[in-house]
């Protein structure tokens, strides 16, 4: 789905690779308030994969968006 405002493009790839709805919500909601800077979805992958193998620890993400790399 690609979802076009302005000279914007979003391009949502998250429903055929099976990433998590909130990913996806958090994507649609940075859209919507015309926010442009959020992690790209290779990037969510590298937070996701680094995320997991932390385990037990602590892991301190900062974000200057709407939760995307969060997500």
């Amino acid at each position: 789905m690609t979802i076009v405002k302005g000279d914007y493009f979003m391009i949502n790839e998250y429903t055929d690779r099976g990433i998590p709805d909130i990913v996806r919500q958090r994507k649609e909601a940075a859209f919507n308030e015309g926010f442009e800077q959020s992690c790209k979805d290779e990037a969510g992958r590298l937070l996701s994969v680094m995320a997991a193998q932390a385990g037990q620890g602590r892991i301190l993400e900062i974000g200057t968006g709407l939760g995307v790399g969060s997500a």
